[in-house]
């Protein structure tokens, strides 16, 4: 967790996703770091050529540079909450989460009410919003980092 104290993440983009079928991520080269929080349905994301099949609960992360693609199960549609944000170069040169790419959340109810306070923030845009939404991003990675 230390190292956790030095992070200061750019939140480039937030959504609650509710996926149609056929919503699919076309593969690209990330500019971002991806971290996604399966709140209902399936899909089968792919990193680095590496295949992830999502449910309700699971967490995917994904570091900046590294290769994704998506596809939603066209018989269970994704939910979920994603986070797009950038992280700086800090000075023990370790500039990601300390996640793997796939893992359970076991908190589900309090995430969702965090993952929802954010939305309500974010797209309210009051004044110090940023702040806020800087805040309830962190707890997000405590609850995560404490199952990942």
């Amino acid at each position: 967790f230390e190292y956790l104290n030095a992070i200061n993440p750019a939140i480039e983009y937030f959504i609650e996703r509710k996926g149609l079928p056929g919503g699919n991520l076309p593969e690209t080269k990330l500019k971002f770091h991806d971290l996604t929080y399966i709140v209902g349905g399936e899909a089968s994301y792919f990193v680095d050529g590496v295949q992830y099949n999502l449910k309700k609960g699971d967490v995917i992360y994904i570091k900046e540079g590294s290769i994704r693609q998506a596809f939603t199960n066209p018989d269970s549609p994704i939910h979920c909450f994603a986070f797009n944000f950038k992280l700086p170069k800090i000075s023990s040169g370790i500039c990601h989460l300390p996640f793997p790419v796939h893992f359970k959340a076991v908190d589900d109810d309090n995430l969702i009410d965090l993952y929802r306070d954010f939305n309500v923030n974010w797209l309210d845009k009051s004044p110090g919003y940023q702040v806020k939404a800087k805040g309830i991003f962190f707890l997000i990675i405590y609850r995560l980092a404490l199952h990942a």
